[in-house]
C-alpha cells in the first residue's frame, strides 16, 4: 500500500497550494472534454501530419489540450499533476508555459514532418508527449542524485535514467492504440532538455522579460485564490545544481535512511539493495 503522506507531498510539495498553471492546464483540458460532447471540437485542435502544410499551425498548439476519451482524460489529468507542479514550483509560472509551448512545438513539427511519410492519414491528441518530456525530464536530473531506484519493497532495482523507457514501452504494450511516436518524442525531449539545460533556456524568454510580464499581470495574480499559487519569476532561482525531488518528502517517512542503510550492510543485513536510491511504494 502506498504511504498517502508521499502522495500528498508530492501533489503538495513543501506544503504549497497547487500550482496555478497546473491547475488551470487541468481544468482546460476538462472544460474542452465537455464541450466536444455537444461540440466537435478536438476536429479543431487535434493535430495531423498534413496540418502544417495547409498552414493550420495553431493546431501544433492545441493538440495536448485534446482527449479522445474519459480513460485518456482522467489518466492524463492525474499523470500531470505531479511533474508539471514541480516543475512550475521551481521554473516559475511564466516559464513553464513557455516551456510547454515550445515542447509543444517541437514535438508537433517533428510529428508533421515524420508523420507525412509514415503515417500521413493519423491525427493525434492528449499532453501524453509533454507528460513524458517531464518524467524523462526529471529522471534525467534524478539519476544525478539518485542512479537507481528500487522497486517497491523488491530486490530489484532499474536505473533512474531509463525508466522513462521501461513505462513507455509498458504504455506501447497495454494500450498499442497510443501514440508511440509522440510518447517517444516528448521523452527525447526531455532528455534533450535535462542534459543541456542552459542550452534549452536559451530558447525561452530571458528573465527580465518574464518579470515584466508578471508586472503587467500583477492585478491578475493578486486576485488568484489563496488555496492557488502563483510562482514569480524573481521569486525563481534556476540553478545547473540539481536537488532531488523526493529527498524532503523522503526525510519524513520511513522509506529510505542512508545512515540506517549503511549500518544494516556493515552489519552483514539481508537487505539486497546495495547504492543510491529509495524504496518506492512501500506501505
Amino acid at each position: 500500500m502506498i504511504n498517502t503522506d508521499f502522495i500528498k507531498g508530492l501533489l503538495l510539495p513543501e506544503g504549497k497550494p497547487p500550482a496555478t498553471l497546473t491547475s488551470l492546464f487541468v481544468l482546460v483540458i476538462f472544460l474542452i472534454f465537455m464541450v466536444n460532447i455537444v461540440y466537435p471540437i478536438n476536429l479543431l485542435l487535434s493535430l495531423s501530419p498534413g496540418s502544417l502544410f495547409s498552414l493550420q499551425c495553431y493546431r501544433l498548439l492545441t493538440y495536448p489540450l485534446v482527449h479522445l476519451s474519459l480513460a485518456h482524460l482522467l489518466f492524463n489529468s492525474m499523470a500531470m499533476m505531479i511533474p508539471l507542479n514541480i516543475f512550475e514550483m521551481t521554473h516559475g509560472t511564466l516559464y513553464t508555459l513557455f516551456t510547454l509551448m515550445f515542447s509543444s512545438l517541437v514535438c508537433g513539427l517533428v510529428y508533421c514532418l515524420v508523420g507525412s511519410v509514415l503515417f500521413p492519414n493519423v491525427a493525434v491528441g492528449g499532453a501524453s508527449g509533454l507528460i513524458f518530456m517531464l518524467i524523462a525530464y526529471f529522471s534525467w536530473k534524478e539519476s544525478t542524485v539518485h542512479p537507481r531506484y528500487q522497486l517497491f519493497s523488491t530486490q530489484w532495482s532499474i536505473p533512474t535514467q531509463y525508466s522513462p523507457l521501461f513505462l513507455l514501452l509498458l504504455i506501447s504494450i497495454l494500450l498499442p492504440g497510443s501514440s508511440f511516436w509522440g510518447h517517444l518524442l516528448g521523452l527525447l525531449l526531455g532528455y534533450a532538455m535535462a542534459w543541456k539545460e542552459t542550452w534549452f533556456a536559451k530558447f525561452m524568454p530571458p528573465s527580465w522579460i518574464l518579470i515584466k510580464l508578471d508586472q503587467l499581470l500583477s492585478t491578475i495574480i493578486d486576485s488568484l485564490p489563496s488555496w492557488l499559487k502563483y510562482y514569480k519569476e524573481e521569486e525563481i532561482q534556476r540553478q545547473e545544481e540539481y536537488s532531488s525531488i523526493f529527498d524532503s518528502i523522503m526525510e519524513t517517512l520511513p522509506l529510505y535512511n542512508d545512515a540506517e542503510t549503511t549500518t544494516n550492510n556493515n552489519s552483514g543485513s539481508t537487505n539486497n539493495f546495495v547504492g543510491e536510491g529509495r524504496v518506492l511504494g512501500s506501505s
